[in-house]
C-alpha cells in the first residue's frame, strides 16, 4: 500500500488540490464515527456501534474508544494489533485494555472470543455533539455492561481544547463494582485522573500491521457503586 505522502504527490504531479477546509465537527450518520478537530488537535471517536451484526470477524471490544493527533503527530493510540489467528495475544490485543477505555470488573464491554467471533456485544448509546465556549464537546456511550447480573449503564464526555483534553466517565450501577481507566500514548504526558497524577508504565504499541513501536500505559482501578471520573490529558 504506497504511503500518505505518494498518494498526495501524485494528486499533484495529476493537478488535483482539496483546498478545502475541514470542518471542526463531523459526525458520519452510519458508523457514527466523529472527529473534533482544532488549530492543534485531531480527535477520532468510535462512537458507534461494533459493525454490522452479520460481520463482525475484525471487531474489538472497543466501543468509546479514540485517537487523538497533536500538530500532526499520533499521541493518543490504541494498542493496535499484529496477528491474526488464535494466540492468545490476538485475544489481548482486541480486548477492552488494549484500548483506550474504561473496563468494568475485568470484563469486555463485547464478548469478543476466538480469533474472529463476538457474542453479546455492546450498541451504541445517545450522541451529543457541538461547540462550547472554547472547546469542542462530545457524549456518547454504550450498552455493553447492561448485560452484567448488576446492570451497568455508561456514558462518556470528551471537552476537547487546544492543548488539553478533558473527559468525564458516568458509570451508573446498584452494587459496588471494579472500574478500569485506560489510556495508551507514544509519548510521556501529565495526565490526571480524578485530579491525582498518574504515572505511566513501558508498553509496546503497534500503529499499524507490522509497526510496532515503545509507549505509555496509564491505567488507574477505582471501585464504587454509581462513579463520575474525570480525567484531564496534557497534549503539550
Amino acid at each position: 500500500v504506497p504511503s500518505t505522502e505518494l498518494v498526495i504527490k501524485y494528486a499533484q504531479d495529476l493537478g488535483l488540490t482539496n483546498e478545502q477546509d475541514l470542518a471542526a465537527i463531523e459526525f458520519l450518520e452510519k458508523s457514527r464515527f466523529v472527529r473534533l478537530q482544532n488549530k492543534n488537535s485531531l480527535l477520532l471517536i468510535k462512537a458507534g456501534d461494533l459493525g454490522p451484526d452479520h460481520l463482525l470477524a475484525h471487531a474489538h471490544a472497543d466501543s468509546s474508544t479514540f485517537e487523538l493527533s497533536y500538530k500532526g503527530e499520533r499521541l493518543i493510540v490504541d494498542s493496535g494489533i499484529d496477528r491474526y489467528g488464535t494466540y492468545a495475544e490476538r485475544l489481548r490485543q482486541r480486548s477492552s485494555d488494549a484500548h483506550n477505555v474504561v473496563t468494568i470488573d475485568g470484563k469486555n464491554s463485547s464478548e469478543v472470543w476466538s480469533g474472529f467471533r463476538v457474542a453479546q456485544r455492546a450498541y451504541a448509546a445517545e450522541i451529543h455533539v457541538g461547540e462550547r465556549d472554547n472547546s469542542l464537546y462530545l457524549s456518547c456511550g454504550h450498552k455493553g455492561y447492561e448485560r452484567l447480573k448488576d446492570p451497568v449503564q455508561y456514558k462518556r464526555e470528551f471537552i476537547l481544547f487546544e492543548n488539553h483534553l478533558e473527559m468525564i466517565d458516568h458509570i451508573q450501577a446498584a452494587k459496588t463494582h471494579r472500574y478500569t481507566w485506560n489510556l495508551y500514548t507514544t509519548k510521556p504526558r501529565n495526565v490526571q485522573v480524578e485530579n491525582q497524577a498518574i504515572e505511566p508504565t513501558s508498553c509496546k504499541v503497534n500503529l499499524s500491521f507490522g509497526i510496532q513501536i515503545d509507549a505509555y500505559h496509564y491505567k488507574v482501578t477505582l471501585r464504587g457503586t454509581s462513579k463520575k471520573i474525570n480525567s484531564r490529558i496534557q497534549l503539550l
